[in-house]
């Protein structure tokens, strides 16, 4: 199940908004994990900073699953329509091949048996208008997932994973039938 619009603002605007008691309880769990992260930084100064790292991404998870329940656990996310009226709203992100660090984001067009890959970031309508396409807005369930390309790429192992911020919220593909 999922909504077209036009313009972002007409989907904001219909997006659900409400303090939901779901969000509380998640948010409380939140503000656990960020005291917990603080007794052990008071506990042990720097030794556990893996706990305290762990603790705070945690916390950071918490925060935006308790946004996406006073959404309703739905979403805004971009998408475009071709002429035949389908939605494609897959979007996926692969390493940028001139800028070490950096991602382009595409979206995978498929038009019977042939997949075609469209940048997500034309800034102009007309980009997308030569390709038979609209750039839309689209209301859809949504789920709070990591993002592989949200660390610091020049770093491995556990350093690399201490440059990991968090979590995003994610199109829910498979529930909105896309």
């Amino acid at each position: 199940m999922y909504f077209v619009f036009e313009t972002y603002e007409d989907a904001y605007d219909a997006l659900p908004q409400f303090e939901s008691d779901v969000a509380k309880e998640l948010r409380e769990a939140a503000k656990q994990y960020r005291r917990d992260a603080h007794e052990s930084f008071e506990r042990c100064d720097t030794d556990g900073f893996l706990s305290q790292w762990a603790f705070g991404v945690t916390a950071s998870q918490r925060e935006r699953e308790a946004d996406l329940a006073d959404n309703g656990n739905l979403g805004l996310f971009p998408a475009l329509l071709d002429e035949s009226g389908q939605v494609h709203a897959r979007v996926y992100k692969f390493p940028h091949k001139f800028n070490p660090g950096a991602c382009s984001a595409v979206f995978k067009v498929q038009r019977g048996e042939r997949a075609e890959w469209v940048n997500a970031n034309y800034k102009r309508d007309s980009s997308y208008a030569e390709r038979g396409l609209r750039k839309v807005w689209i209301i859809a369930p949504a789920r709070v997932m990591p993002d592989p390309f949200n660390r610091m790429p020049e770093k491995r192992g556990l350093s690399g994973c201490a440059g990991y911020t968090g979590e995003y919220a994610r199109l829910d593909a498979d529930a909105a039938g896309l």
